[in-house]
């Protein structure tokens, strides 16, 4: 059951958003002139597969605790019998599965690993601080993430940690600055990443690269089309090998040929009136899970006010019929 929290909005109101790791999680912010606003809770955050079982997702959800401060916990869905139990309580927006079981997720700003049953939580190493969109590798055995440059210069590298969050390799990205997450090739042998120049605006379209692991070779897959930032953009490899699907704004979906960049028929527009905050699609590459936000007005005596939520669906690719959970 969804419980409100309830903030009076005015007709006219300034909407705000905060990004801070761009595809995992979104604050929005609803002001007016005295600064209230309205939000629907719990509300889902990132949420990602079991890749061993796509009945299977872990997922972030905000609450608001008996002092109305606003918390958010991992939990552990069941979507075949539509269960859910918590894991752990007072994470932050990182999330990830790897095949070998483990769970890596943000706590207090550090990497922490769990077991998927919640047993053996632990921090990482001291080498993983500060990284940013973890990602395992097909097996299990690495961690690809962002991190900051070692001489803080404010410039981050694509670095690969072993599970225990120790470094094993510091990946050559010459020019090319942070913007998302990392995704395997199903071989392991390739990443494929968002990153912008670095000498760019923070806010102008990525580009979409593919580093080669054994040689350190990094080409273009597909160079920006437009300068404006596509709020919640990522890159997803698929099973096949060579086809990537890509988000590449908040409502639209894109089949890409990895070898070309070019994509597989129209893009495919999400579903009317939401959008897309964060998406995971399954090993087998048939079904994804999505975070969308929804507007909506109050009924009854507030009639007008405005609120939003942010509900977890799941859908056949390309997530045009969601099943909400």
């Amino acid at each position: 059951m969804s419980v409100l929290c309830l903030l009076a909005v005015p007709a006219r109101a300034q909407v705000s958003r905060s990004q801070p790791n761009a595809g995992f999680c979104e604050q929005i912010v609803i002001s007016s002139l005295d600064g209230t606003g309205g939000f629907e809770y719990p509300a889902w955050g990132a949420a990602r597969f079991n890749p061993a079982d796509d009945n299977q997702v872990a997922a972030l959800r905000s609450e608001i605790d008996s002092t109305g401060v606003v918390r958010r916990h991992l939990y552990l869905l069941n979507l075949k019998t539509h269960t859910q139990k918590r894991l752990v309580r007072d994470v932050g927006c990182q999330l990830a599965w790897g095949r070998t079981g483990w769970l890596v997720l943000e706590r207090g700003s550090q990497l922490w690993r769990v077991k998927a049953n919640g047993d053996s939580l632990a921090r990482l190493a001291p080498a993983a601080s500060g990284a940013l969109y973890p990602a395992w590798s097909p097996d299990g055995r690495l961690l690809a993430c962002w991190q900051p440059d070692s001489l803080d210069t404010g410039t981050w590298a694509l670095t690969l940690l072993s599970p225990a969050g120790r470094r094993v390799r510091v990946l050559p990205t010459p020019g090319i600055g942070l913007f998302g997450p990392p995704t395997w090739s199903p071989d392991g042998r390739k990443l494929a990443f968002l990153g912008r120049p670095e000498k760019e605006h923070q806010y102008y379209m990525p580009s979409i690269y593919e580093l080669e692991l054994a040689t350190g070779k990094i080409r273009t897959v597909r160079q920006a089309s437009e300068r404006h930032y596509p709020k919640a953009a990522s890159v997803h490899w698929l099973k096949n090998g060579k086809q990537l699907l890509w988000r590449d704004s908040e409502r639209n979906l894109a089949v890409l040929n990895v070898a070309t960049g070019r994509p597989r028929g129209k893009a495919e527009s999400g579903p009317p009136r939401v959008r897309i905050l964060s998406l995971d699609v399954a090993a087998g590459s048939q079904r994804l899970v999505m975070v969308v936000w929804e507007a909506f007005r109050a009924p009854g005596p507030g009639a007008g006010t405005l609120f939003y939520r942010s509900r977890l669906a799941t859908a056949a690719l390309p997530g045009k019929k969601l099943r909400y959970w």
